[in-house]
């Protein structure tokens, strides 16, 4: 193949083999902006971050939206006011603690239980550790790319989210001396109109990030045309090298939480448990379609935080286990 066949090939392969993950992560983040309550959803998380971080870190059981698709809800949590512990954890740890990754590494990594469990855990525990870091930031709607125009009522061009708009008294009575959270003016429309919202909502969310997800397919694509993968494999020898060379390859080849599993087990038998493990963790977070949604999403400075917390915890792990573990 040609070198420009084989990039129009990488990009439609990369594209749409993410496509259908971030379909479904824009789904459920207008489904949570139109058919949930926020105050509902704020009434029954635990007020300490700690433990609100727990839960972020774990929603990815319940909301396996994959590697492409967390990020929209992380971005629909921020905006409708839940925790940034909630939050960023969940963006996180969802690419590897949802059922799908769970069942599929340990069957791939049946006879190396420890890579499963160590995969696993260490994901979790980060994403509860960087949750809770950054849910010290006091302004949460800082961290999200915000309109110039403050005064549009339903529609955030800039980041393409409906605003929840809060009714004059948000308490309303609801017995002789009961008082409860009155809905949103958004839970108060018709059915026909939610379900308008909603579509408005997807179709905007799918547009905006879908062309961001193309341009970092495309970029992906052009630097795995010319990436020499046989003479990096070659200069990884040493424990410190193997850890360098999986996590460069994480990053170009773009290969996400699953495929990652499966690319993983080759080496197993020639490189140490921690590069695997940077190869496995790495490939759920650090790559360049994941990086230009989170640029389309956060500001930048708050990406390279992000980045920086991943890889450094990443590495200090892996050179753990590759130099006191067998």
């Amino acid at each position: 193949m040609t070198s420009l066949s084989l990039f129009f090939t990488l990009l439609l392969s990369l594209f749409l083999q993410t496509l259908p993950f971030l379909v479904f992560g824009v789904l459920i983040s207008s489904g949570l902006l139109v058919f949930m309550d926020r105050q509902w959803g704020l009434s029954r998380l635990p007020r300490n971050r700690v433990l609100a971080a727990i839960v972020g870190s774990s929603l990815g059981m319940i909301l396996p939206a994959g590697q492409y698709g967390q990020i929209p809800i992380a971005r629909r949590l921020i905006g409708q006011g839940f925790p940034l512990s909630v939050a960023i954890s969940y963006l996180v740890s969802a690419p590897t603690i949802n059922p799908f990754v769970l069942g599929l590494t340990l069957q791939t990594f049946g006879d190396y239980p420890k890579l499963a469990f160590v995969r696993l855990a260490f994901v979790w525990i980060l994403g509860v550790a960087i949750g809770v870091l950054f849910s010290l930031y006091t302004e949460p709607n800082a961290w999200i790319q915000s309109p110039s125009n403050k005064d549009l009522p339903n529609l955030l061009l800039s980041g393409t989210t409906l605003i929840e708009q809060e009714i004059s008294q948000p308490l309303q009575r609801s017995g002789s001396l009961n008082y409860e959270y009155a809905p949103t003016l958004i839970h108060q429309q018709s059915w026909a109109l939610r379900w308008q919202l909603f579509a408005e909502n997807t179709q905007q969310e799918i547009l905006e990030l879908g062309g961001v997800l193309l341009m970092s397919s495309a970029i992906a694509a052009l630097v795995q045309v010319y990436f020499p993968l046989g003479e990096l494999l070659q200069w990884g020898q040493s424990p410190c090298a193997q850890i360098i060379v999986m996590g460069i390859i994480a990053v170009v080849l773009s290969l996400g939480a699953i495929a990652s599993t499966a690319f993983a087990s080759i080496f197993v038998a020639n490189f140490l448990s921690g590069s695997i493990l940077t190869l496995l963790i790495a490939s759920s977070f650090l790559d360049f379609r994941t990086l230009g949604l989170l640029l389309a999403t956060f500001r930048p400075k708050i990406t390279l935080y992000l980045w920086l917390l991943f890889a450094l915890s990443l590495t200090l792990l892996s050179l753990y286990l590759n130099f006191y573990t067998r």
